[in-house]
Protein backbone atom coordinates (compact mmCIF):
# COMPACT_ATOMS: atom_id res chain seq x y z
CA UNK A 1 0.00 0.00 0.00
CA UNK A 2 1.62 3.44 -0.79
CA UNK A 3 2.38 6.08 1.75
CA UNK A 4 -0.01 8.94 2.19
CA UNK A 5 1.04 11.66 3.29
CA UNK A 6 -1.04 14.54 5.07
CA UNK A 7 -0.43 18.31 6.71
CA UNK A 8 -2.75 19.90 9.32
CA UNK A 9 -2.61 23.90 9.83
CA UNK A 10 -2.83 23.65 13.80
CA UNK A 11 -3.78 27.92 15.05
CA UNK A 12 -2.00 28.22 18.08
CA UNK A 13 -3.19 31.41 20.34
CA UNK A 14 -0.92 34.04 20.41
CA UNK A 15 -0.39 33.47 24.89
CA UNK A 16 0.19 30.11 24.26
CA UNK A 17 4.11 29.49 25.02
CA UNK A 18 6.49 26.86 26.21
CA UNK A 19 5.79 23.17 26.70
CA UNK A 20 2.62 21.54 24.88
CA UNK A 21 1.55 18.75 23.98
CA UNK A 22 -0.21 18.02 20.77
CA UNK A 23 -2.19 14.81 20.05
CA UNK A 24 -3.10 13.46 17.02
CA UNK A 25 -5.79 10.82 16.18
CA UNK A 26 -7.14 9.14 13.13
CA UNK A 27 -9.61 6.87 12.35
CA UNK A 28 -9.13 3.85 9.31
CA UNK A 29 -12.12 4.67 6.98
CA UNK A 30 -15.33 3.53 7.96
CA UNK A 31 -13.84 1.34 11.00
CA UNK A 32 -13.85 1.63 14.26
CA UNK A 33 -10.15 1.46 13.92
CA UNK A 34 -8.35 4.27 15.90
CA UNK A 35 -4.70 5.11 16.58
CA UNK A 36 -3.32 8.28 17.80
CA UNK A 37 0.46 9.66 18.51
CA UNK A 38 1.41 12.35 20.84
CA UNK A 39 4.44 14.83 20.24
CA UNK A 40 6.00 17.36 22.52
CA UNK A 41 6.64 20.85 21.55
CA UNK A 42 8.21 23.79 22.91
CA UNK A 43 6.73 27.14 21.63
CA UNK A 44 8.60 30.24 21.31
CA UNK A 45 7.11 33.47 20.76
CA UNK A 46 7.12 37.22 21.67
CA UNK A 47 6.38 38.37 25.40
CA UNK A 48 2.46 38.40 25.37
CA UNK A 49 1.12 41.24 27.27
CA UNK A 50 -1.49 41.12 30.57
CA UNK A 51 -4.93 41.10 29.81
CA UNK A 52 -6.85 43.99 31.28
CA UNK A 53 -10.05 41.88 31.97
CA UNK A 54 -11.10 39.80 34.62
CA UNK A 55 -13.55 36.98 34.16
CA UNK A 56 -15.97 36.79 36.48
CA UNK A 57 -17.89 34.04 35.31
CA UNK A 58 -19.63 32.17 32.45
CA UNK A 59 -23.79 32.45 31.06
CA UNK A 60 -24.06 28.97 29.98
CA UNK A 61 -26.61 28.17 26.99
CA UNK A 62 -29.31 26.51 27.99
CA UNK A 63 -32.98 26.65 26.31
CA UNK A 64 -35.90 28.77 27.87
CA UNK A 65 -39.25 29.26 27.43
CA UNK A 66 -41.25 32.34 27.15
CA UNK A 67 -42.22 33.97 30.27
CA UNK A 68 -38.85 33.07 31.46
CA UNK A 69 -36.57 35.89 32.83
CA UNK A 70 -32.54 35.86 33.24
CA UNK A 71 -31.45 38.82 35.77
CA UNK A 72 -27.43 39.65 35.81
CA UNK A 73 -26.66 40.42 39.62
CA UNK A 74 -23.35 41.89 40.29
CA UNK A 75 -21.19 41.77 43.98
CA UNK A 76 -18.75 44.10 45.76
CA UNK A 77 -16.87 44.32 48.68
CA UNK A 78 -20.35 45.64 50.38
CA UNK A 79 -22.54 43.20 48.98
CA UNK A 80 -25.01 43.29 45.87
CA UNK A 81 -25.08 46.30 43.64
CA UNK A 82 -28.36 46.68 42.61
CA UNK A 83 -28.38 49.17 40.32
CA UNK A 84 -26.12 47.29 37.98
CA UNK A 85 -29.32 44.35 37.40
CA UNK A 86 -29.77 43.70 33.49
CA UNK A 87 -32.87 41.64 33.01
CA UNK A 88 -34.15 39.85 30.00
CA UNK A 89 -37.93 38.61 29.70
CA UNK A 90 -38.58 35.44 26.70
CA UNK A 91 -41.17 36.74 24.37
CA UNK A 92 -40.84 34.85 21.86
CA UNK A 93 -39.58 30.62 21.10
CA UNK A 94 -36.50 32.33 18.56
CA UNK A 95 -35.21 34.21 22.05
CA UNK A 96 -35.76 31.12 23.64
CA UNK A 97 -33.01 29.18 21.78
CA UNK A 98 -29.93 28.12 24.08
CA UNK A 99 -27.73 30.25 21.49
CA UNK A 100 -30.29 33.52 20.99
CA UNK A 101 -31.23 34.74 24.23
CA UNK A 102 -27.65 34.94 25.84
CA UNK A 103 -26.06 37.02 22.63
CA UNK A 104 -29.61 39.17 23.41
CA UNK A 105 -28.70 39.35 27.23
CA UNK A 106 -24.94 40.26 26.23
CA UNK A 107 -26.03 43.39 24.27
CA UNK A 108 -28.28 44.78 26.36
CA UNK A 109 -25.79 44.20 29.17
CA UNK A 110 -22.93 46.06 26.95
CA UNK A 111 -25.33 48.55 25.63
CA UNK A 112 -26.23 49.93 29.33
CA UNK A 113 -22.90 50.65 30.19
CA UNK A 114 -22.50 49.63 33.67
CA UNK A 115 -18.82 48.44 34.08
CA UNK A 116 -19.20 45.19 33.55
CA UNK A 117 -19.14 43.25 29.74
CA UNK A 118 -20.58 40.02 28.61
CA UNK A 119 -18.80 38.47 25.37
CA UNK A 120 -16.21 36.36 24.43
CA UNK A 121 -12.36 38.19 23.76
CA UNK A 122 -11.99 38.64 19.78
CA UNK A 123 -8.32 38.55 17.91
CA UNK A 124 -8.19 42.21 19.51
CA UNK A 125 -9.06 41.62 22.93
CA UNK A 126 -12.37 43.23 23.04
CA UNK A 127 -15.42 41.77 24.39
CA UNK A 128 -17.86 40.95 21.96
CA UNK A 129 -21.56 39.41 22.67
CA UNK A 130 -21.39 35.61 21.58
CA UNK A 131 -23.95 33.36 20.51
CA UNK A 132 -23.89 30.79 23.24
CA UNK A 133 -21.47 30.61 26.36
CA UNK A 134 -20.46 34.09 27.28
CA UNK A 135 -18.11 35.12 30.05
CA UNK A 136 -18.92 38.36 32.41
CA UNK A 137 -15.46 40.56 31.98
CA UNK A 138 -14.63 43.98 34.50
CA UNK A 139 -11.16 45.80 33.86
CA UNK A 140 -8.65 44.89 36.28
CA UNK A 141 -9.01 46.82 40.12
CA UNK A 142 -12.81 46.89 39.17
CA UNK A 143 -15.12 47.35 42.48
CA UNK A 144 -17.13 44.47 40.79
CA UNK A 145 -15.70 40.94 42.25
CA UNK A 146 -18.54 38.76 41.92
CA UNK A 147 -21.45 37.52 39.71
CA UNK A 148 -24.37 35.55 39.75
CA UNK A 149 -26.92 34.42 36.93
CA UNK A 150 -30.78 34.60 38.19
CA UNK A 151 -32.96 32.66 36.40
CA UNK A 152 -37.11 32.81 36.98
CA UNK A 153 -38.12 29.97 35.22
CA UNK A 154 -42.35 29.58 34.19
CA UNK A 155 -41.90 25.94 34.60
CA UNK A 156 -39.20 25.89 37.03
CA UNK A 157 -39.52 22.36 39.12
CA UNK A 158 -40.33 23.24 42.89
CA UNK A 159 -38.98 20.91 45.68
CA UNK A 160 -40.67 21.18 49.40
CA UNK A 161 -39.69 19.52 52.22
CA UNK A 162 -40.65 19.11 56.47
CA UNK A 163 -38.24 18.82 58.38
CA UNK A 164 -38.53 18.00 62.74
CA UNK A 165 -42.23 16.18 62.68
CA UNK A 166 -42.67 13.80 65.04
CA UNK A 167 -45.18 11.10 64.47
CA UNK A 168 -46.89 11.46 67.74
CA UNK A 169 -47.58 14.31 70.55
CA UNK A 170 -49.06 14.15 73.91
CA UNK A 171 -51.19 16.98 75.33
CA UNK A 172 -49.74 19.15 78.25
CA UNK A 173 -52.78 20.74 79.87
CA UNK A 174 -54.88 20.85 76.69
CA UNK A 175 -51.87 21.87 74.46
CA UNK A 176 -49.39 20.58 72.32
CA UNK A 177 -46.37 22.75 71.29
CA UNK A 178 -45.13 21.53 66.92
CA UNK A 179 -41.50 22.99 66.12
CA UNK A 180 -40.82 22.07 62.40
CA UNK A 181 -38.53 23.17 59.22
CA UNK A 182 -40.60 24.22 56.00
CA UNK A 183 -37.00 23.83 52.89
CA UNK A 184 -38.03 25.37 49.40
CA UNK A 185 -36.11 25.49 46.48
CA UNK A 186 -36.48 26.23 43.23
CA UNK A 187 -38.21 30.11 43.89
CA UNK A 188 -38.65 32.69 46.00
CA UNK A 189 -42.21 31.84 47.88
CA UNK A 190 -44.48 32.90 50.35
CA UNK A 191 -44.79 29.71 52.91
CA UNK A 192 -47.25 29.34 55.40
CA UNK A 193 -48.47 26.28 57.78
CA UNK A 194 -51.90 25.01 58.58
CA UNK A 195 -53.14 22.27 60.86
CA UNK A 196 -56.28 20.93 60.16
CA UNK A 197 -57.65 18.32 62.85
CA UNK A 198 -59.69 15.12 61.81
CA UNK A 199 -62.59 17.28 60.52
CA UNK A 200 -60.76 18.92 58.70
CA UNK A 201 -61.06 22.47 61.01
CA UNK A 202 -57.87 24.57 61.04
CA UNK A 203 -56.66 24.89 64.32
CA UNK A 204 -53.30 26.74 63.79
CA UNK A 205 -52.14 28.97 61.27
CA UNK A 206 -49.02 30.49 60.77
CA UNK A 207 -47.14 32.01 58.02
CA UNK A 208 -43.72 33.29 57.21
CA UNK A 209 -42.09 36.12 55.75
CA UNK A 210 -41.87 36.18 51.66
CA UNK A 211 -38.64 34.96 50.44
CA UNK A 212 -37.79 33.59 53.56
CA UNK A 213 -37.54 29.61 51.87
CA UNK A 214 -36.67 27.73 55.10
CA UNK A 215 -38.56 29.33 57.53
CA UNK A 216 -39.24 27.47 61.19
CA UNK A 217 -42.17 27.35 62.46
CA UNK A 218 -43.23 27.14 65.80
CA UNK A 219 -47.40 26.62 65.95
CA UNK A 220 -48.64 26.03 69.45
CA UNK A 221 -51.82 23.75 69.31
CA UNK A 222 -54.69 25.58 71.89
CA UNK A 223 -57.74 23.57 73.13
CA UNK A 224 -57.72 20.00 71.28
CA UNK A 225 -58.40 16.55 71.52
CA UNK A 226 -56.50 13.51 71.25
CA UNK A 227 -56.87 12.11 68.02
CA UNK A 228 -55.32 12.27 63.92
CA UNK A 229 -53.60 15.84 62.88
CA UNK A 230 -53.04 16.84 59.86
CA UNK A 231 -50.05 19.60 59.06
CA UNK A 232 -50.14 21.20 55.52
CA UNK A 233 -47.66 23.16 54.10
CA UNK A 234 -47.88 25.06 50.90
CA UNK A 235 -45.42 27.30 49.24
CA UNK A 236 -46.69 29.87 46.95
CA UNK A 237 -44.13 30.94 44.02
CA UNK A 238 -44.27 34.45 42.70
CA UNK A 239 -45.08 32.51 39.18
CA UNK A 240 -46.56 29.06 38.54
CA UNK A 241 -48.71 26.69 40.52
CA UNK A 242 -48.57 26.05 44.48
CA UNK A 243 -46.41 23.12 45.89
CA UNK A 244 -48.05 21.46 48.70
CA UNK A 245 -46.79 18.93 50.93
CA UNK A 246 -48.89 17.54 54.26
CA UNK A 247 -47.45 15.54 57.60
CA UNK A 248 -49.97 13.53 59.45
CA UNK A 249 -49.29 12.85 63.23
CA UNK A 250 -51.35 11.86 66.26
CA UNK A 251 -52.13 13.50 69.41
CA UNK A 252 -52.15 11.32 72.51
CA UNK A 253 -54.36 12.02 75.85
CA UNK A 254 -52.81 13.80 78.80
CA UNK A 255 -50.19 11.40 80.34
CA UNK A 256 -52.21 9.47 83.46
CA UNK A 257 -48.64 9.53 85.29
CA UNK A 258 -47.96 5.63 83.90
CA UNK A 259 -45.38 6.61 81.60
CA UNK A 260 -42.62 9.31 81.79
CA UNK A 261 -43.02 10.25 78.15
CA UNK A 262 -44.23 9.46 74.66
CA UNK A 263 -41.48 8.22 72.47
CA UNK A 264 -39.87 9.63 71.00
CA UNK A 265 -40.74 12.86 73.02
CA UNK A 266 -37.99 14.09 75.84
CA UNK A 267 -35.12 11.82 73.85
CA UNK A 268 -32.23 13.56 75.16
CA UNK A 269 -33.69 12.60 78.81
CA UNK A 270 -33.62 8.76 78.62
CA UNK A 271 -31.70 7.04 81.68
CA UNK A 272 -32.05 3.97 83.62
CA UNK A 273 -35.96 3.47 84.76
CA UNK A 274 -37.39 6.28 82.20
CA UNK A 275 -40.32 5.34 80.83
CA UNK A 276 -42.12 5.60 77.54
CA UNK A 277 -45.56 4.88 75.90
CA UNK A 278 -44.81 3.56 72.12
CA UNK A 279 -47.94 4.82 69.81
CA UNK A 280 -47.16 2.44 67.24
CA UNK A 281 -48.35 -0.36 69.99
CA UNK A 282 -49.41 1.01 72.64
CA UNK A 283 -47.16 -0.62 74.86
CA UNK A 284 -44.89 1.10 77.74
CA UNK A 285 -41.45 -0.17 78.16
CA UNK A 286 -38.58 0.81 80.64
CA UNK A 287 -35.23 1.54 80.38
CA UNK A 288 -33.01 -1.16 81.12
CA UNK A 289 -30.30 -0.37 83.92
CA UNK A 290 -26.33 0.84 82.91
CA UNK A 291 -24.67 -0.19 80.71
CA UNK A 292 -27.68 -0.78 78.74
CA UNK A 293 -29.29 2.73 78.77
CA UNK A 294 -27.14 4.54 76.73
CA UNK A 295 -28.59 2.65 73.91
CA UNK A 296 -32.25 4.26 74.80
CA UNK A 297 -31.26 7.69 73.71
CA UNK A 298 -29.93 5.89 70.71
CA UNK A 299 -32.61 6.90 68.01
CA UNK A 300 -33.38 9.09 64.45
CA UNK A 301 -35.60 8.95 61.78
CA UNK A 302 -32.46 6.26 59.92
CA UNK A 303 -31.03 4.69 62.85
CA UNK A 304 -34.24 2.48 64.50
CA UNK A 305 -32.18 -0.05 65.97
CA UNK A 306 -33.15 0.73 69.78
CA UNK A 307 -36.88 2.11 69.08
CA UNK A 308 -38.97 0.07 71.65
CA UNK A 309 -41.32 -2.78 70.57
CA UNK A 310 -40.07 -1.92 66.73
CA UNK A 311 -36.58 -1.98 66.10
CA UNK A 312 -34.37 -4.84 65.42
CA UNK A 313 -32.50 -4.65 68.72
CA UNK A 314 -34.80 -2.68 71.06
CA UNK A 315 -34.66 -5.81 73.54
CA UNK A 316 -30.74 -4.87 74.19
CA UNK A 317 -32.34 -1.32 75.22
CA UNK A 318 -36.28 -1.78 77.06
CA UNK A 319 -38.17 -3.65 78.84
CA UNK A 320 -41.66 -3.89 78.13
CA UNK A 321 -44.28 -3.38 80.99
Amino acid sequence: MAEVRTSHEVNIPADHTGYHVVLATWRVGDTDATFYQTIDVNIDGEEVPPSPWDNLGVVQPQALEIGDKVTTRLFGASGEMTDKKVSLTIASDEQAKADIWPHMLAEKVNAANLGFLMGELNTDGEVVPNFGKNSVFVKKGSDITGFQLEKELVNQPIELNITGMQPSYTLKEGAVDLHFNAIAKGSDFTIKATVFNAKHESVAHKQAAAGDNTPHFSLNLKDIEAGKFDLVVEAAPKKGATKQETVSFTVQAESDGSYDFVFPEGLKEYKAGTTVLQPKDGNTYECKIFPYSGFCSQWGANATGFEPGVGSNWQDAWIRK
